[in-house]
């Protein structure tokens, strides 16, 4: 995996990766990495707050954590070998993770003007109106994003660098991009796990008359005052996860993508690719590992 410290034109040695995971998921921030570094003078610039870009398309990651390991317990030679482990969020997007310090609202706003607004430079293709939008002063703009893509039954994909917007269903009428043979994954099934995260929600109109979409026995029970029906039935729409996959490197594959598995589609819910250089005397190893999930309405 390529690694590019700030103002570089050249890829960190490989010799100096123990460790780096590019992850994807369907979240207000749809890329993070994850890296531990040996720690001497060519990664010195890699620290809490710089910038790095990581992998083939060279997307720009700003490192918010960066924990000293001390001795790995690995020597070169005679040396004791040091390590760092950084923590990065995709740079254009960064900016809605920090707590504000201002209000900000908006009324009939695309998501992307509410990024920017936020501070994030970034386009969001196939992009939606939001009806209202608060993140007051003091909290964190990401999870009321994740409130609105909620309310759409919707995430946020990253496809060749550049972010979109996708409803759940729409990721499963795609067309896949990988088969996989069910002995080749791991199922997970849990209908009193599923019960307690996905609720039914409820409305009053504005004669105070009770708006929902169903009722089920067990299921939590969410208001959302002045939704319509669809908001309701969008607020009772998740991805579930049902498999989970481990494969060769395959960095292309991303969160939002469809994998078919015996005859039935999947979403990627998350996607993370791992590249071990093997720097505890093993031999390194380079693999993507899936989480995958079913829509449930």
């Amino acid at each position: 995996m390529l690694i590019y410290p700030e103002g570089s034109d050249s890829a960190l040695r490989s010799d100096l990766i123990v460790r780096a995971v590019l992850r994807s998921d369907l979240t207000p921030m749809p890329q993070t990495v994850e890296l531990e570094l040996r720690d001497t003078l060519d990664t010195e610039p890699i620290a809490n707050g710089s910038k790095i870009k990581v992998g083939r398309e060279e997307a720009e990651f700003l490192i918010i954590k960066n924990s000293p390991g001390g001795d790995s317990g690995r020597t070169q030679g005679d040396r004791p070998v040091k390590t760092r482990k950084l923590v990065g969020i995709l740079a254009s997007c960064a900016a809605i993770t920090q707590r504000t310090q201002r209000s900000i609202v908006r009324y009939g706003a695309s998501l992307g003007e509410i990024y920017r607004a936020c501070g994030a430079q970034v386009t969001i293709e196939q992009d939606f109106t939001v009806g209202v939008f608060a993140c007051f002063k003091g909290m964190t703009p990401s999870f009321e994003i994740a409130k609105a893509l909620q309310e759409e039954a919707g995430a946020l994909v990253l496809n060749e660098g550049k972010v979109a917007f996708r409803r759940l269903g729409e990721m499963l009428d795609q067309e896949p991009v990988a088969t996989l043979r069910e002995d080749s994954t791991q199922g997970v099934d849990s209908e009193f796990l599923e019960r307690h995260k996905v609720p039914f929600a409820f409305s009053t109109d504005a004669a105070g008359v009770h708006i929902a979409t169903r009722a089920e026995v067990g299921r939590g029970v969410m208001y959302r005052p002045r939704a319509d029906t669809r908001i309701l039935n969008n607020l009772s729409t998740a991805l579930i996860l049902r498999r989970k996959a481990r494969s060769d490197f395959a960095p292309h594959l991303m969160a939002g993508m469809r994998i078919d598995i015996a005859g039935r589609p999947f979403a990627v819910i998350t996607a993370a690719h791992v590249v071990d250089g093997g720097a505890d005397g093993g031999g390194g190893q380079q693999y993507s590992q899936l989480w995958l999930g079913e829509v449930v309405k």
